[in-house]
Formats: structure tokens, sequence, C-alpha cells
């Protein structure tokens, strides 16, 4: 029954945590505006499985590598880094851009991004603890990871089904917007 507990726990704590979470719109944007959805959800949960693998595995140690304002500074330059780009882009398509490559890229892209996005987030916070409460990495692990591909997939689906219904430079418009927004909001956090 414990192990029961382990999992339902870690589950409906990321899930109510991590709901409505820049991660999500980070997502749902992304699918917008790239109509891949398969590449965007394998990335993000990679991003996923390292970040908070490493927080269930390693514990405290990760906190203590990197201070968290400079962690925060750096994530928050990379989201304004990015909202430039999608705010500069004029190109509505990736012409020449094989489908092969641009998944690849897409899906490395994701995964650095979402990567970069969780360190030191609640949901890592959240699965250190949870995984020091239950003592059970496995379950934990899978409490944790469920919940992000369910938020993962609910954002994508989203993003996805809105991308016919708006135009391409409406959505990049948009994206870029919240990416450099979520950048500030990070950066003033670290200050």
């Amino acid at each position: 029954m414990a192990s029961l507990e382990a999992l339902t726990t870690s589950f409906a704590l990321i899930f109510l945590a991590e709901m409505g979470d820049k991660t999500q719109v980070v997502l749902f944007s992304l699918s917008a505006r790239a109509h891949a959805r398969l590449p965007i959800l394998a990335g993000a949960c990679l991003g996923f499985v390292v970040v908070d693998g490493l927080a269930i595995l390693f514990g405290t140690a990760i906190a203590s590598l990197v201070d968290g304002r400079t962690l925060a500074a750096a994530s928050g330059a990379l989201f304004i880094g990015i909202g430039i780009l999608f705010l500069r882009s004029q190109e509505p398509h990736e012409e020449g851009v094989s489908p092969v490559k641009r998944h690849s890229s897409l899906f490395a892209g994701t995964a650095l991004l979402i990567t970069a996005m969780e360190v030191g987030d609640k949901s890592q916070i959240l699965s250190l603890a949870l995984a020091a409460r239950f003592n059970n990495v496995a379950l934990v692990f899978a409490g944790v990871l469920g919940a992000l591909a369910t938020l993962s997939i609910m954002a994508v689906v989203a993003g996805s089904r809105i991308a016919g219904r708006v135009s391409e430079h409406a959505i990049k418009r948009f994206s870029g917007a919240i990416f450099v927004a979520i950048g500030i909001i990070t950066l003033a956090g670290a200050v």
C-alpha cells in the first residue's frame, strides 16, 4: 500500500503544482508554431527525465552546485533570447530543411529548453522532497514523470489544435511575447 501511495501522491502533487506553469505555456506555444507533436513531447519528456531524475537521485546535491539566483538569471536570459528570436522571425516556414532534420532539431531544442527551464523549478524541488519522504525512487519517479507527461500532452494537443485556426505570424508574435514575459519575470525573481 505504501508503494501505491508514493506513486499516486507524487502524480497528484506534481500535477497540481505544475498545472498552468510556464512549461505548459511554452509547450503550447511550440506545438502551435511547429505543427509537430511527437518531437516536442519526446523532447519535453527527456528534459523532465534529466532534471527530475537527477533531483530524485541526487537530492540536495543539485541545489548546492549552483546558486539559485544564478540559475534563475540564466533561465530568464534564455527565455528572453528565445522570445526575441521568435519576434524577429519573418519566415513562415523553414524552406529547404528536411522534415527529419526539422523534427530532430525540434526534439533536441525542446529537450534543452525544458531542461534549462526546470532546473531549480518547483517540480524539481517537490520531486526531491517526495523521494525523501517515500524513499522509493522508482515509484516517485514514475508518478512525477507521469504527471509531467500528462500535462505536456494536454499542452501540446491544445497548441496543435489552435495552430490551424490562428495565423503562424500571430502565433510567433504571441510565442515571442510569452517567452520574453517569462524571462523578465524569472530575472526579476533572481534579483
